[in-house]
């Protein structure tokens, strides 16, 4: 493992070894002017991040858990793809601020399930770890310092601002993959909407009926969230058209 060959015109290149979430390696200078070259880069070492989250009560819940960095300030006001990622290496994007003041990054986002839990690898260095679970809660935004090889542990609290007296926040209009104009997996589709304290939604997708809940039941979610198949009825002439429940054989 590890090892890749590749043909390439006679000349000298820079290359680069890249392995998310690993940091980027060095870039190396080869030259093959005169033939088979060989060079080893090193991709740094991923930290990884264990969060685990509850509501006021003590029960573990989903969440989504943001990692938000700061880059330095001689960078305010420039193009991001000039310094914080180069698609021409495949580096992800990440997303920055709209304030154009601003140094704030998002590095990752990933979400903890029905158990509360979630673990990540990213870059070391120093972050905002941003807690929420949608806007019927608390956010919680702990600085954490994220060393290469090891493992930072977190606990957080969301706390329910808004009651329900009575009622649940709904979806009803929701594509996931088996619309044209959607390419999120049904698995992605029901832990986001667990972690954005989503309790019920309707899967209306153009022209096919699909049912989510066994998806959401797989994943342990039941207890927070349901979903029903319905249906986005699309036509070109004429409109759409959604209705919710239907039967799914």
């Amino acid at each position: 493992g590890g090892e890749l060959a590749v043909l390439v015109h006679p000349g000298k290149y820079q290359a680069i070894a890249r392995l998310i979430p690993r940091p980027n390696s060095p870039y190396v200078a080869v030259d093959a002017s005169n033939g088979p070259a060989y060079f080893e880069p090193h991709v740094g070492r991923p930290a990884i991040l264990a969060v685990e989250v509850s509501d006021e009560t003590g029960r573990r819940v989903p969440a989504k858990v943001t990692v938000q960095g700061t880059f330095a300030d001689q960078f305010i006001g420039q193009d991001p793809k000039d310094f914080l990622y180069d698609y021409r290496v495949g580096d992800p994007y990440r997303p920055s601020s709209l304030d154009v003041g601003s140094n704030q990054y998002i590095e990752t986002t990933f979400r903890a399930g029905g158990d509360g839990r979630a673990e990540a690898q990213l870059r070391p260095g120093h972050y905002n770890v941003v807690v929420s679970r949608g806007p019927l809660y608390t956010i919680e935004t702990q600085p954490v310092d994220l060393a290469a090889g090891e493992l930072t542990r977190l606990g957080a609290q969301v706390t329910r601002v808004i009651p329900e007296d009575g009622r649940i926040s709904a979806d009803l209009h929701v594509h996931a993959q088996g619309s044209v104009d959607s390419d999120v997996l049904l698995q992605d589709r029901a832990q986001s909407y667990a972690a954005e304290g989503i309790q019920f939604m309707a899967m209306t997708e153009h022209n096919f009926v699909e049912e989510l809940q066994p998806t959401i039941d797989s994943l342990g979610l039941t207890d927070f969230v349901k979903a029903t198949p319905g249906l986005e009825l699309s036509s070109l002439e004429a409109g759409h058209w959604n209705a919710y429940p239907l039967n799914y054989d």
